[in-house]
């Protein structure tokens, strides 16, 4: 027992008040007990996938004041979570993970728990650190990995694994440095970017700069000096050279992971700064030279471009969606899944706070913006969250409305349906087979459910979406069935890409 006391006394040192999990009837149990005794918090979960996803949520908007670890059981249950601890790796988020080791006596009887647990970590990023000595299982820095990266722990044993950061994963020596001081200059500022430059107050009102997806939440898209969502040089039209925007200009890449740019192609001349190890005195002063040009005629450009887009979709569409929530004037916090309408979101959403934003920008996985919505109000209880996602997320992520119907968690859950599942179905078979395809979970199926502690509405027009969410209480779940004409759901959207 003096073993598990141990490991819970360094947990309390790590500022950790939560653990989000499954519990067996081993170590997790005795773990949580005595966790409890000492004031933590557990919330227990339906499935081991949700837990890290859950546990890295908290840990984002929870702005360092506290933190989550996620835990299972060996075997099964770590199996059942590793997509979840992978999720944390492709996004770049802080991750505490805990699962039970197996001891000799054990292992006679629990041959189904059998599982390498280091070689399945490693092959999503985890590598294995130093040993420790036998009287802490931590060592000194142990309260700054948690706060910069993941970690992953086992009971009763000295192993951790750990997630590191590394040059290799960096945008870099990819640069075109002729001529340098003759180009017209943009920046495209990745998370990792981002996080650096904040830290330091380093970002400059006069840079005209793009944002890759995963860097969204960390600024304010309100600043003048914002153009919008980089995702390579394809986004850049005929219409755009046209207007001479980029005819004489050079791309400098910013703290840009190779990940976070999943369609880049590499034929637009570029200077990467990987900013691994932080700006290192890198100007940006000096990088523009005398060339600090104003960003009014590009800015004035993409927002009608922008505007355009929108335009073209018809009445009740994503994009008046988008500018019912943009108008909402309290404080919430924004999830929402992967699908078609998440790059219209990337490019129009317009959140009041910095870090209240959060989806798979990376990884891409669907089914994970519900747990994220969860993490987010756990961390933040006065917060109200809206979480978006489509009829493929929403059918990925049923079990996880059970934990919001049980804390009564005051999240929004915006479900938008066409009944033609376009990003899945739409763009892999013909009409003729999509009809013999059955689609997931509806508002019928929802409202014949057990689910009736979440009260559901369909939702047809913008001035009914406008009333219903004015007049939900943000204390308490709903979900909003938004039912699109198919015709004007994804509309724009290749344009945007």
């Amino acid at each position: 027992m003096n073993n598990i006391v141990n490991f819970v006394d360094d947990l309390l040192k790590m500022n950790v008040t939560r653990i989000i999990g499954v519990l067996g009837s081993g170590d997790s149990l005795k773990i949580i007990e005595k966790f409890l005794e000492n004031g933590g918090e557990f919330v227990g979960i339906p499935h081991e996938f949700s837990a890290p996803v859950i546990a890295s949520a908290v840990n984002k908007f929870g702005e360092g004041k506290n933190f989550a670890a996620s835990i299972s059981i060996r075997g099964p249950g770590l199996a059942s979570s590793i997509p979840g601890l992978y999720y944390n790796y492709m996004e770049d988020l802080k991750s505490l993970s805990i699962s039970e080791s197996l001891n000799n006596d054990e292992a006679r009887f629990n041959k189904h728990k059998l599982l390498d647990a280091t070689d399945a970590l490693r092959s999503i990023g985890f590598n294995k650190s130093l040993v420790q000595n036998s009287q802490n299982s931590f060592d000194s820095d142990s309260k700054d990995n948690i706060s910069q990266r993941m970690l992953h722990l086992f009971t009763r044993s000295e192993t951790r694994l750990v997630y590191a950061r590394t040059e290799s994963e960096m945008c870099n020596n990819q640069a075109i440095k002729r001529q340098l001081e003759k180009k017209k200059k943009y920046f495209v500022f990745g998370k990792r970017g981002v996080e650096n430059l904040e830290v330091q107050s380093y970002l400059l009102p006069i840079v005209p700069f793009f944002l890759t997806p995963a860097a969204l939440p960390y600024v304010d898209l309100t600043a003048p000096n914002y153009l919008g969502v980089w995702t390579g040089n394809e986004q850049f039209k005929d219409s755009f050279y046209s207007k001479k925007i980029f005819a004489s200009s050079i791309i400098i890449r910013v703290g840009v992971m190779k990940r976070e740019l999943l369609t880049l192609k590499e034929n637009y001349e570029h200077l990467d700064l990987s900013m691994i190890n932080g700006i290192d005195k890198i100007s940006l002063n000096d990088l523009m030279g005398d060339n600090l040009n104003s960003v009014n005629d590009e800015l004035k450009y993409f927002n009608e471009f922008k505007k355009s887009i929108s335009n073209r979709s018809g009445g009740w569409s994503v994009y008046s969606m988008i500018d019912v929530i943009n108008n909402l004037n309290y404080n919430h916090s924004i999830t929402f899944d992967v699908g078609s309408f998440a790059t219209v979101i990337e490019n129009y959403l317009k959140p009041r706070d910095k870090f209240s934003l959060h989806s798979s920008f990376i990884s891409k996985f669907m089914g994970t913006a519900v747990a994220t919505a969860i993490g987010a109000c756990i961390a933040k209880t006065s917060t109200p969250g809206i979480c978006i996602l489509g009829e493929g997320g929403f059918s990925a992520s049923y079990n996880d409305l059970s934990i919001i119907a049980a804390l009564q968690l005051p999240i929004c859950i915006l479900v938008l349906t066409d009944n033609s599942m376009n990003s899945i179905i739409g763009k892999t078979y013909k009409k003729s087979y999509k009809d013999k395809i059955s689609l997931p979970l509806n508002y019928n199926v929802l409202k014949s459910s057990n689910m009736s502690q979440i009260p559901s509405y369909c939702i047809k027009s913008s001035n009914e979406f406008e009333l219903k969410i004015d007049q939900w209480d943000k204390k308490s779940p709903i979900i909003f069935f938004l039912e699109f004409n198919p015709d004007y759901y994804v509309k724009g959207v290749k344009l945007l890409r």
